[in-house]
């Protein structure tokens, strides 16, 4: 039985086993790839400049400005009108 709160599965208290069909297996081989997928496209789609900063924290305020700017490209150029 699972606990909801805790989200603890006691296998003691159960008595009959978990089956899970073969669309199931396959969704949940492809939900394990696809974070490692959509990661190697992100760090490849990053500059050059960015990937070889040799500090954390340079490297994370670096990261959130360039995501910003793709989020919102029509924020970036505003920007600079404003200044």
């Amino acid at each position: 039985m699972i606990d909801l709160s805790t989200g603890v599965l006691d296998v003691r208290n159960q008595k009959r086993t978990l089956k899970i069909d073969r669309d199931g297996i396959k969704m949940m081989r492809s939900l394990a790839r696809a974070f490692p997928v959509a990661a190697a496209r992100t760090w490849n789609s990053l500059s050059r400049s960015l990937t070889s900063l040799s500090s954390l924290a340079s490297f994370r305020r670096m990261l959130k400005t360039e995501l910003f700017s793709r989020s919102f490209p029509d924020l970036d150029s505003s920007a600079h009108d404003l200044i």
